[in-house]
């Protein structure tokens, strides 16, 4: 894996514009970049089988009761909402803090199955040898699972989690009265950016895209239902594709 600099997003009052805060005047900040590439975790770089898989492998280890787990999984995601298993493995663990602890700590450091899909390494590499700054930017109804998903798969650079699909409108919130985009991190570092460029495997995700910026709709083989509901906006560059391996890198931009 990558030694991607970790600089980890914090809360979304972090990653909220700072307009008017911002004691630095513009000219005083780093050029904007003419892309900052946001990534979806799911389905996009993360191989959701092939987490649960490892969940539940690891979860009969722990002897606990899987079939009441799956069954849970299934008539969540038949309503098409995110899934969460937490809760239901402390409770089988009889809500013991140490043996939560033990669980994560042996399914962050499995490598069996691998999480991150074949395309992903050679695809941040590819960002990395271009100087590209790119984060995941993950929905999920559980901030813990979704952490807990990232870091077994080895991916360390910059990540946040948001409680809604809507990954435009996230976007729109960074975009500057000037157009440009302004995305501040732990560090308090400002990122500045011409466009912004969204790759992920739900159509709902672009719903708010600013104009300004373009999209990658991914549809792996293992694609779900639920990932083609919706419509891709019309007004906006968005072309679907089926691995990573067919974007390019050009002039500080993902081309396919």
């Amino acid at each position: 894996m990558f030694n991607l600099p970790v600089l980890f997003f914090g809360t979304m009052a972090q990653m909220t514009l700072e307009r008017s805060e911002s004691s630095l005047p513009k000219e005083v900040l780093k050029p904007a970049v003419p892309q900052f590439v946001v990534i979806d975790f799911d389905r996009t770089i993360g191989n959701s089988n092939a987490i649960m898989s490892r969940f539940y492998g690891l979860a009969q280890a722990f002897g606990v009761n899987t079939k009441h787990i799956f069954e849970k999984q299934k008539q969540i995601e038949s309503q098409k909402r995110s899934f969460d298993p937490l809760p239901l493995l402390r409770e089988e663990l009889g809500n013991d803090d140490n043996k939560m602890k033990e669980f994560k700590r042996r399914f962050v450091e499995s490598k069996d199955p691998p999480i991150l899909y074949e395309d992903v390494n050679p695809f941040l590499g590819m960002l990395d040898q271009n100087n590209m700054i790119y984060c995941v930017l993950t929905y999920g109804v559980s901030k813990e699972w979704q952490e807990w998903k990232i870091e077994s798969s080895g991916y360390s650079g910059r990540s946040v989690t948001i409680d809604h699909e809507d990954k435009g409108a996230e976007v729109a919130r960074w975009q500057t009265a000037d157009g440009t985009y302004e995305i501040t991190d732990d560090e308090y570092e400002i990122i500045r950016a011409s466009s912004v460029c969204i790759i992920d495997d739900k159509k709902k995700a672009f719903k708010s895209l600013p104009e300004n910026s373009t999209g990658y709709w991914l549809q792996r083989p293992d694609a779900t239902e639920s990932s083609k509901a919706g419509e891709l906006p019309d007004a906006r560059d968005i072309k679907e594709i089926h691995s990573l391996n067919e974007l390019t890198v050009s002039n500080g931009t993902l081309k396919k």
